[in-house]
């Protein structure tokens, strides 16, 4: 029984290479011809994953933008300075973070103009100094640091003459950022120690309404309050779930507590920047172009199925004389129809692996393309090289060109079947 089973294996497997083996040489046979009825299907595939590469890249440059910018939290800032006087208090601050959709409060103080600041005796003009919460280097994506350490809980709590500097600042002072740490700064004729070298985007809200992208010192907001008498003022809020669901109950939330609880007005005494909802619009952008680029796919499959069939229809007429010769010596119909549907198959999948590729290499050539021309427009933005291939689609492109194949293959395969041996050998 069991080497009747081996036995029965191995005429299918031999079938089966004999059968490729024929459709492959019908395919080399005819190159030309099969590639361009291969070109629908070509194009389809490859248009898609070049389309996807295009948004998938201006949608990661986008995200990037946001997320490495902290732009997805809510930012809040005064309309005027007489607004809240005394900026926000420890107890509005508490009060703020027992709200449900809060997980921290990070208050920002801003001296509204540069200073200079002195390393020994040598002076830097025009750097801008901020006041921040440890919030910055714990929980905040637009923060990260070169050496050192950020500001701590303990720093703001004991007011402390800290602070940290940005790598420009330290590079202008010092020959590397290393050198910086533990070295004393010189603000408005008091020192204070530089405890870390910070590399904070560009793209962060705090920096775009401070002033100076480049140049600056963070100490903490206690000690810009008691040292330059300058209370927080603006104050970012960080949701306590990630999402933009989350975040924007978030924002609603703040909005409706400013109000109840301040009796303030939404762009009249202060203004909510909620940068998620730019973020989930082009999200939403990039789910209906998705929707467009699959109906865009459908039609270039449809338009390369009917030139296989057609094709295919072709060949049957062709080899009309060999069918009836193989049916003469026992080729069963089943044998036929499969060896034209194999044929249809195959060819469906050479033109949606070629597709693929091309698809590849689009993608590259986009991403490298979009960061490069963003970075020579936009240097600040420091968009990294990112190769988006949707391999999803380009998967789904494989399957459906073989059923393609399949589909389209069917009616000429089924013709060629039911020929008779006598017929097709008379013509």
């Amino acid at each position: 029984m069991k080497k009747e089973k081996k036995a029965m294996h191995l005429s299918l497997v031999n079938a089966f290479m004999q059968n490729f083996k024929m459709v492959w040489r019908n395919i080399i046979a005819n190159k030309k011809r099969n590639f361009l009825t291969c070109l629908g299907i070509i194009m389809g595939v490859a248009a898609v994953m070049g389309m996807s590469a295009g948004f998938d890249a201006m949608s990661n440059v986008a995200g990037d933008y946001f997320l490495r910018g902290g732009l997805d939290n809510t930012y809040i800032y005064w309309m005027e300075d007489d607004v809240r006087p005394n900026g926000i208090t420890e107890a509005d601050i508490e009060s703020m973070e027992a709200l449900s959709t809060v997980k921290r409060i990070g208050p920002i103080t801003n001296l509204g103009q540069t200073k200079s600041v002195y390393f020994d005796k040598r002076e830097i003009k025009n750097v801008s100094v901020t006041g921040r919460g440890e919030t910055l280097f714990t929980i905040d994506n637009a923060a990260s640091i070169v050496c050192g350490r950020g500001l701590t809980k303990n720093d703001i709590d004991n007011k402390a003459r800290v602070c940290t500097i940005s790598r420009q600042l330290a590079e202008k002072a010092f020959k590397t950022p290393s050198e910086a740490v533990g070295r004393k700064i010189t603000i408005g004729g008091l020192q204070y120690e530089i405890v870390g070298v910070d590399d904070i985007s560009n793209n962060a809200l705090a920096f775009i309404i401070s002033g100076s992208k480049k140049s600056r010192v963070i100490m903490p907001y206690s000690t810009m309050q008691v040292t330059f008498g300058k209370s927080p003022v603006d104050f970012i809020v960080y949701s306590s779930k990630d999402g933009y669901e989350n975040k924007k109950k978030t924002y609603n939330e703040i909005k409706n507590y400013l109000e109840t609880r301040f009796h303030l007005k939404d762009l009249t005494d202060f203004e909510a920047i909620f940068g998620g909802e730019e973020l989930h619009q082009i999200e939403e952008d990039q789910a209906r172009q998705a929707r467009e680029q699959s109906l865009i796919a459908g039609i270039c499959m449809l338009v390369g199925g009917i030139g296989i069939m057609n094709m295919m229809f072709v060949s049957v007429t062709e080899r009309t004389k060999e069918i009836g010769l193989r049916k003469a010596l026992g080729a069963t119909p089943q044998r036929i129809q499969m060896q034209f549907m194999s044929e249809a198959v195959i060819l469906s999948l050479i033109g949606g692996i070629i597709g693929a590729l091309i698809g590849i290499v689009i993608s590259i050539i986009i991403g490298f393309g979009t960061a490069f021309m963003i970075n020579m427009a936009r240097p600040e933005m420091q968009v990294k090289f990112n190769i988006a291939i949707n391999y999803r689609l380009m998967f789904l492109g494989l399957f459906f060109s073989m059923v393609v194949g399949v589909v389209f293959g069917w009616m000429p395969a089924r013709k060629a079947s039911k020929l008779s041996p006598i017929d097709a050998l008379k013509l």
